[in-house]
């Protein structure tokens, strides 16, 4: 199939692929980059953005800087990275960095595996943790910190509003600026 390069030193190498803008290369069959210095280097990827890279197969980034390098990852904002295999971040600064990470909202990251942050800076770091709320953190695996600036930071827990903690394995805070430290502990209000 036909490939075709648009712009100063452009470069459409693969079968199908596309690159539009200056310095931009697709080398991946059926790739588009489109952006000065856009890189689509896995087949099927899209990178559109300045500098922005789509290096896997089946990858999407789009926004300047923007990086995804998991297969079938996308990295949606500025400077965003989805590096994990089925990852998505999409804000600016966003990372989703292990596999089936989701991070959503400026500065956000995902670093467990099949973790969700959703929130301005949130950061859900254990395996399966889920951190929604802006500052939210979900540290430990299978933990859950639900509104802003909450943190669960025990195996398992369970941190619901504006500040709550819950930083013992199984404990369970539910309320603004509500504690739980004891193991498997339930605090309310």
């Amino acid at each position: 199939e036909q490939s075709t390069a648009t712009g100063q030193n452009a470069q459409a190498t693969a079968d199908g692929a596309t690159a539009s803008g200056a310095g931009s290369q697709a080398t991946g069959e059926q790739s588009t980059a489109t952006g000065q210095n856009a890189q689509a280097t896995g087949n099927n990827a899209t990178a559109s953005g300045a500098n922005s890279k789509a290096t896997a197969d089946g990858a999407t980034a789009s926004g300047a800087g923007s990086q995804a390098t998991g297969e079938q990852s996308t990295a949606t904002g500025q400077n965003a990275q989805a590096t994990g295999n089925n990852a998505t971040a999409s804000g600016a600064n966003s990372k989703a960095t292990a596999d089936g990470a989701t991070a959503s909202g400026a500065g956000s990251q995902a670093t467990g595996e099949q973790s969700t942050a959703t929130g301005q800076n949130a950061q859900a770091t254990g395996n399966n943790a889920t951190a929604s709320g802006a500052n939210s953190k979900a540290t430990a695996d299978g933990a859950t910190a639900s509104g802003a600036g909450s943190q669960a930071t025990g195996e398992q827990s369970t941190a619901t509003g504006m500040n709550a903690k819950a930083t013992a394995k199984g404990a369970t805070a539910n309320g603004a600026d509500s504690q739980a430290t004891g193991e498997n502990s339930t605090v309310v209000g």
